[in-house]
Formats: structure tokens, C-alpha cells, sequence
């Protein structure tokens, strides 16, 4: 995948690349993933490495049986510093060894505590699926509550920067008559959960095919930033997926992942025309799968979307 990220992510370490020591801080992280691994390749950011087996400590070669990765979701400073703390407060990366001895590890996990002042989100990555090391991804339910605004202790401190309050009030509800969750820097904690999972099983269907494991989109509300924006699919009991676009100096739709039961139902056709008029020009952010190639074909046939390689934020991101 062609996007780089300013902010932190996890990377795969392959066996010519594992740091010496049981720790060591990398930066300018430039190496592509194994794709055995379903971690992705990074840059610009610090990662901290261990370097054995994270249940016996032993070091090992090859596959291995798991990878565990924790990334940074949470900061006690406000939001001027998150960018930097994101840069330079590490994501960890574990592997967990073929071992018999190792192998009821995966049952409960204990990842070494992270530094002092961070949280982090903890995958785990095994089988070529990923989940949460505290429970399975499941489909995410509707919201019991309307569209809210600056809510909550980390998306309230997104409110300064708000410029019409009430016109995004009467969008957001405007969206959710028709179908979807808007959903930004400015929403509740549930929603912005809602889109990080569905944001993960995009990024692990899209590392079956491509070896690249990129969410884009964070459970804090002040790495969301106001360059992102998402959509949460409506159905009558649960949401079907959702799309996320960029709005940085132009629009770009970066992802879009619905349920497999609700694919080739029209469902994201729906979308599309809303999205066409919610973002008027947006841009396409490749790699493309084979169903969307198709999808344009079909409704872009005249290429009034281009597809790019970058979305239009600084620095790539």
C-alpha cells in the first residue's frame, strides 16, 4: 500500500532485520513486510522490538507462531502534543515461538507492561486473522444515542478547532437519516470504536492480498485528526461496514469495507452517490481490489474519480 503515515504504526521485522538486544529503538523504519508475518512496513516512526520469544524469552528463526503488536491510543497531554508523543512513543512488536511449551500462551496473553503515561491497543495476529488480545473482532451494533459533538475527555479537546458547530450538528444528523454514521474527531468513543473495527478487518483482508497490515483510523479522537472523516453503513439491527475519507487539501476515499453478506446488494452503490454528494470530486486511494476496479468501471466509466497513490495530507498521510 502506498499511503505513509506521520504517526505510528507497527511494522514486521523480518529474521535479517531483528534488532540485537531485548529492546532496541528504531527510527527511520524503511523495510517491507513478510507476508507470512500480516504486519505492515513503516517509516518515520520509533518501534521497539523484541528480540526473543514472548512467552520463554528464547531466540528464534522463521515463522513464528503469532505476532502480538501494542500501538499508542491514549495520552495524558492534550492535543497539541499527541502528534509528537505518537512519533516517539514506541509501538511494540512481539513474536511468539512454534514451541509446544509456548503454544497455550495464545489462550492468555500477558504482553510486558508498556512505558509509564501510555496505553496501548494489543493485537494479536495468528492463523492469518487478526483479533484483540482481550476479545474477538465481532460485528459492531447500532448506536443507542444521536450523532454527539465533543463529548467525552479526548474528543472534547478537539472542540476548539471546530469552526460551525451547528452546521456539522445538522450534517451529522442529516447523514444518519440517510443511513449513515458520520463520524470524526468529534464523535463519541463507541463510534469511533465502531470504525477502528471495521477499519482492522479491512486492513486484514487487504494483507491476505497485499502482505500489508494498515488500519488507518486510531481509537483517539486527537490522532483522528480533522483530516479524517468516516461513515458508518446502517443496516436494522447492526452496521454493514464503513468507508473512510481524507480531507486533507482534497477528498480521497481511503477504504472501504462492508460485511461479506451485504457485498453485490447495492448497498456501497448507495453510499457512492451520498459520498459523491457529501465530497463532491473525491479522489480513489489505490491499490484497488478486483471488486473495485469493477465498481468503477461501472459507475466511473468516464474517470471523474482518479485513482491515486497518496492521499493529500502532509508528508503523505
Amino acid at each position: 500500500m502506498c499511503v505513509r503515515f506521520v504517526l505510528t504504526t507497527s511494522v514486521a521485522h523480518s529474521a535479517q532485520h531483528r534488532a540485537k538486544g531485548s529492546r532496541k529503538f528504531v527510527t527511520q523504519v524503511h523495510m517491507r513486510i513478510n507476508a507470512r508475518d500480516l504486519l505492515p512496513s513503516a517509516d518515520n516512526c520509533v518501534v521497539a522490538v523484541a528480540n526473543g520469544c514472548v512467552c520463554c524469552g528464547q531466540e528464534f528463526h522463521g515463522d513464528a507462531r503469532a505476532v502480538f503488536t501494542g500501538r499508542p491510543i491514549q495520552f495524558p497531554e492534550d492535543a497539541e502534543n499527541v502528534e509528537c508523543l505518537s512519533r516517539n512513543g514506541p509501538s511494540m512488536f512481539y513474536r511468539l515461538c512454534r514451541a509446544k511449551r509456548c503454544a497455550d500462551f495464545l489462550d492468555h496473553p500477558r504482553l510486558p507492561k508498556p512505558l509509564s503515561g501510555v496505553v496501548f491497543e494489543e493485537s494479536v495476529y495468528h492463523r492469518g486473522e487478526m483479533s484483540f488480545v482481550d476479545g474477538p473482532v465481532i460485528e459492531q451494533s447500532l448506536p443507542t444515542h444521536e450523532p454527539t459533538l465533543c463529548g467525552d475527555a479526548r474528543s472534547s479537546q478537539m472542540k476548539r478547532y471546530l469552526r460551525d458547530e451547528s452546521s456539522l450538528k445538522n450534517f451529522c444528523a442529516a447523514t444518519d437519516k440517510r443511513g449513515l454514521r458520520c463520524v470524526g474527531p468529534w464523535s463519541a468513543q463507541d463510534e469511533i470504536d465502531a470504525v477502528y473495527h471495521y477499519a482492522c478487518l479491512f486492513a486484514q483482508e487487504t494483507a491476505q492480498k497485499t502482505g500489508v497490515w494498515v488500519p488507518y483510523w486510531y481509537r483517539d479522537a486527537r490522532l483522528v485528526g480533522l483530516g479524517r472523516v468516516a461513515y458508518l453503513i446502517k443496516g436494522r439491527e447492526r452496521y454493514h461496514g464503513a468507508v473512510m475519507v481524507d480531507t486533507t487539501q482534497h477528498f480521497t476515499l481511503a477504504w472501504v469495507w462492508l460485511t461479506p453478506k451485504w457485498r453485490r446488494r447495492g448497498v456501497f452503490t448507495r453510499v457512492w452517490h451520498q459520498l459523491e454528494r457529501y465530497h463532491q470530486g473525491f479522489k480513489v486511494l489505490a491499490p484497488l481490489s478486483g471488486p473495485m476496479q469493477s465498481f468503477l468501471t461501472r459507475e466511473d466509466p468516464n474517470g471523474l474519480h482518479e485513482v491515486v497513490e497518496e492521499t493529500g495530507g502532509v508528508n503523505g498521510v
